[in-house]
């Protein structure tokens, strides 16, 4: 499979390992895209699983909708939703990073009849969230959630003095230089992705009212958390599991960044092989 159709958007997929594997579908986030994955899939594809990493709205050239309100987590998981009919995979393994695994616990708050389990890297339940702004530093860590929300200005200050920028920042925020390079690099040639990868951001007012968003999970989940983490507050991290009332596996990587699927990637990947397996 290289592309899946909804509603006249077409995304990208890597897919890796046999087709009659069980089906892991891993979401990226921002500023990602599919090679945020490339070491981890091909771990999990030479251990027998079907490994489908899509590129996803707003990032994917063809599947980059104008409205705003388009970008919901309702429609990020239908394209989701999508997929996996594409992929004629009745339930599969989830695995999300940042706004990824945002689209993770959306869809396993929504339709968790479609998960065999669920892997969040990063972002913690959104209540738990909600509740570490008032209680914790998050809202000092998460300052770039609000500048995000204005128009144009954010994409011209990430690819200013040639992506320099954009590419200091995430450094900063824990990211190696060489993907920082290879993602602002794509930006530059692809301003429209970045356009598209903002607006995701923009479309969290379109949230706020929607409960779904706030469900307790029903879904055996791990959720694996970085100690160095420049984004996500200790406090948000532990405060996930009291919305998780399937089993529940709490990791910490010591020294681990925001950015684990790109720094850390084996040891991700025996995380994941290791809950996956256990059904």
């Amino acid at each position: 499979m290289e592309t899946f159709v909804r509603d006249g958007l077409i995304f990208d997929v890597t897919e890796r390992g046999p087709t009659g594997g069980e089906v892991v579908i891993l979401l990226h986030g921002f500023p990602g895209g599919s090679e945020t994955w490339d070491t981890v899939s091909r771990i999990l594809a030479n251990d027998g699983y079907r490994v489908l990493v899509p590129t996803q709205r707003g990032y994917a050239p063809k599947a980059r909708p104008t409205p705003v309100k388009d970008y919901r987590l309702s429609e990020l998981v239908g394209d989701i939703l999508a997929l996996c009919d594409a992929a004629q995979a009745s339930k599969v393994h989830l695995v999300g990073h940042d706004w990824g695994g945002s689209v993770g616990w959306a869809m396993a708050g929504t339709c968790s009849d479609r998960l065999h389990s669920l892997t969040i890297i990063s972002m913690p339940h959104p209540a738990a969230y909600v509740k570490s702004l008032v209680s914790s530093r998050q809202p000092l860590l998460s300052w770039y959630v609000i500048f995000f929300l204005i128009p144009l200005v954010p994409e011209s200050l990430i690819l200013a003095k040639n992506g320099s920028v954009g590419r200091r920042w995430l450094e900063r925020m824990g990211l190696t230089s060489s993907f920082a390079d290879r993602y602002i690099s794509r930006y530059l040639t692809d301003k429209g992705g970045l356009r598209g990868a903002v607006n995701w951001y923009r479309a969290i007012p379109y949230e706020i009212f929607d409960r779904r968003l706030v469900a307790s999970i029903n879904v055996r989940t791990l959720y694996v958390w970085g100690s160095d983490d420049s984004a996500i507050s200790e406090r948000a991290a532990r405060l996930t599991r009291q919305h998780v009332t399937d089993t529940f596996r709490f990791e910490t990587l010591e020294r681990g960044t925001h950015w684990i699927p790109e720094d850390h990637p084996r040891e991700l990947s025996l995380l994941i092989r290791d809950w996956i397996g256990k059904q």
